[in-house]
């Protein structure tokens, strides 16, 4: 009687080797204490164990193998600060282009203490709102063209990144675009810009 309303809670630590795995559980109920009696198995549907970083990664190698072409991707969880990153073509770096245009802006605001005075501040604005390549040479030669721009990549740590010779053909790859990108937005303590900046 009432058996609708029996059951059972068991708690278990996870083994260090099923993180980042999508499992299934097996419920086991036997007469035999040591689980090889008569039993009868119940088995859960798919449980995630923190496998997002598995499932993104097999997702972003479908669509490389589907297109053929070099990838590199680094990704951030903003709230623990996980990163999570794919490339199917190890040790490439790629051009960076119009990309740069965000070091060459953190690199003044550096330089300046955060505070640009109002034709850096229109020309950046040009810059970045429209991409304005004329804007980004005039702020490029004022950091210090190519010698400005690669101190900027060693002071920021990211040692796959360099300027060859204009900043528009610098080399990058998405690990360390991420790691620019977090000082920038998600460090709560940024190390190179001020709260200004």
């Amino acid at each position: 009687m009432n058996a609708g309303q029996a059951g059972y809670k068991l708690g278990f630590n996870i083994p260090a080797q099923l993180q980042h795995h999508v499992v299934r559980i097996i419920h086991r109920i036997t007469d035999d204490c040591n689980g090889n009696g008569n039993y009868v198995n119940f088995y859960s549907n798919p449980v995630d164990i923190n496998a997002y970083a598995q499932r993104l990664v097999t997702g972003w190698q479908q669509i490389a193998n589907r297109f053929g072409m070099p990838v590199s991707i680094a990704v951030q969880l903003a709230n623990t600060g996980e990163v999570v990153n794919f490339t199917n073509v190890s040790g490439q770096k790629f051009i960076i282009a119009s990309t740069a245009k965000v070091g060459i802006l953190t690199k003044l605001l550096h330089n300046q203490g955060g505070q640009l005075n109002s034709g850096q501040m229109a020309t950046a604005t040009r810059m970045i709102e429209v991409s304005d390549n004329n804007a980004a040479n005039e702020l490029y030669a004022e950091i210090g063209d190519l010698s400005g721009l690669n101190q900027f990549y060693r002071e920021m740590g990211v040692t796959s990144t360099y300027c060859p010779t204009h900043w528009g053909l610098t080399l990058t790859t998405a690990t360390d675009q991420l790691r620019l990108l977090h000082e920038i937005f998600l460090n709560p303590h940024p190390t190179y810009l001020n709260q200004q900046g």
